[in-house]
Order: structure tokens, then sequence, then C-alpha cells
């Protein structure tokens, strides 16, 4: 008789023993955690700041990023405009916490540092300064990769002389029409406050120019000074795509000079990819 009470009890014991392992809520082991920036790369999960085995920016100096958190529940988890740097191993800077799971956390971050900044920028084009932007992402972790994207388009000339031209060579190349300033917002990386009718002048330089992303362009001046002092102008079309410039975009133009006026051979358009590269292109003509 006293066997079979023990089996009862035992028997018992095994059902709560289950219903409580059902109950058992897990464990957010990473809550409150400091987070870490892994990396921060241009459309590729690399640092923008080592690139070949070379810090990008200043000879010797460290790159400096500034890193926003916002969706936090309390104010120990949202983040504004904290500066990260880049010492050529590592990204370090103030300690921000993860919230943990089913936080709505969310992350975003810009490149270079701008010190006093609330989510804007005022970009003034003529200083050429390649902004770059990593727009925002739930924190699904407190191990963090951004990916980065260009914030301007760039266009680049390659230009070849004609044989009446040959001895010639190109002292200065301009582009018009473009945007003198603008105010860029991070968060979502877009633009206000451009002029109704942009009409800044850039000066290109190793033949390359970054210019503000324009919603609206169907032309623009080219302006070739050579080195004898001739001048000629064209006007490249953009209405094979959409006749605007798109932020992360790079534009090389081919054109040949000469016989006093500039022929454009072909314009193609390049995937936002780091350094700019062109392997993905796109014929406009």
């Amino acid at each position: 008789m006293k066997t079979y009470i023990y089996i009862a009890l035992a028997a018992i014991a095994l059902g709560f023993a289950a219903c409580s392992q059902e109950n058992i809520v897990p464990q957010d082991d990473q809550k409150d955690t400091p987070i870490t920036i892994q990396s921060a790369g241009v459309a590729e999960l690399i640092s923008r700041a080592i690139y070949d085995g070379v810090i990008i920016g200043k000879f010797d100096e460290p790159v400096y990023m500034g890193v926003f958190i916002r969706g936090g529940s309390a104010d120990k988890y949202n983040y504004q405009n904290v500066e990260y740097t880049h010492n050529g191993t590592s990204w370090a800077g103030e300690t921000m916490f993860y919230e943990g799971v089913g936080s709505a956390q969310q992350i975003y971050a810009y490149y270079p540092y701008v010190e006093g900044t609330t989510g804007t920028i005022t970009v003034n084009a003529a200083e050429q300064i390649d902004y770059l932007v990593a727009t925002p992402a739930n924190l699904a972790s407190s191990t963090v990769s951004l990916t980065m994207s260009h914030a301007l388009a760039k266009l680049v000339l390659e230009a070849t002389m004609g044989l009446e031209a040959k001895d010639e060579t190109i002292a200065k190349v301009e582009v018009q029409n473009m945007y003198a300033s603008g105010t860029w917002t991070i968060a979502d990386n877009s633009w206000s406050g451009l002029s109704a009718s942009p009409d800044a002048t850039l000066e290109m330089t190793k033949n390359e120019v970054l210019v503000i992303p324009m919603e609206s362009c169907s032309h623009f001046p080219i302006i070739i000074t050579t080195g004898t002092g001739r001048v000629f102008k064209t006007a490249v079309s953009l209405e094979k795509v959409g006749n605007k410039l798109v932020a992360g975009a790079a534009y090389t133009i081919k054109l040949q000079v000469g016989q006093d006026k500039v022929t454009i051979e072909k314009t193609t358009i390049g995937n936002d990819i780091p350094g700019w590269d062109n392997d993905s292109e796109e014929d406009l003509n």
C-alpha cells in the first residue's frame, strides 16, 4: 500500500513540474547591455573609415560620425548626436544601452560628425563634403552593423580631345544650375530650403564634383576652359533618368572637345557603392 502512495505522489510532483516549465518566460540576457557598433559601411558591411588598410579622412586622424537612437521607452534608451570615433581598429563613443527584446528602439547615423546638430545640417555645396547616412533601422541586438549611403550625387567627367584640339589641355571644368546650399535632414535623408531656381556654379576637382540631389533637373550646362583660354559649353540632358539627380548615384559624362564645340558621347549612372565606383552602369543615351 505504501508503494502505491509513493508512486501517486511522484506522478503528482511530475505534473506540477511540467506546468511550471511551461510558464517560464525566457530571460532577455541583452537587456541594458551596452550597444556595440561593429561596422559602418557604404552599401557593404565594411568600415568607411578603413579602405584598403587606409583611414579615409585627414592623414593619421580618426574618423568621426554622429549616432542617434530613438523610440526607447525611457531617456536612458534614447540618444541624440552621439559622437563615435573610428581609430583604425574599432568604433568607440558614449555608452548607449540596448533596451532589449520587444523595444521600439531605432538607430541611425551620419558622417562626418557635426557638433550641435539636432538632426539637420546646412550643407554648403562649395565645401564638397561627402556626407554619408544610415537611415533608421530597428535595434534587434546590442551589436549593430550600419549600412551607409551617399547623401549627395556625384558628376564625373571623362573628356577626350578631338584631332584639331589634340594639343589642348583642360584647365577648368564647371557645372551650372546646381544648388548652392540646402538643409539636409538626417533621419530620412531628405532635403529642404532649396532655391526655386538653382543657379550655383560648381567647379570640378580632378574632373569630379559632388552636387546636392535635384528632384527636377532636365539638363544642366557644363563649361570647359582649356589651357590656352578657349571656352567650350554644352548641356547634359537627364531626360532618360526622370529629369533628376539622385542621391548616391555617380553620373559619368563622356564627351569630346574640338571644332569649337563639345560633343557628348555617352552618359552613364553608377550605383552607390564604396569609392563611388561605377561597376553597375545604365546607358542614359
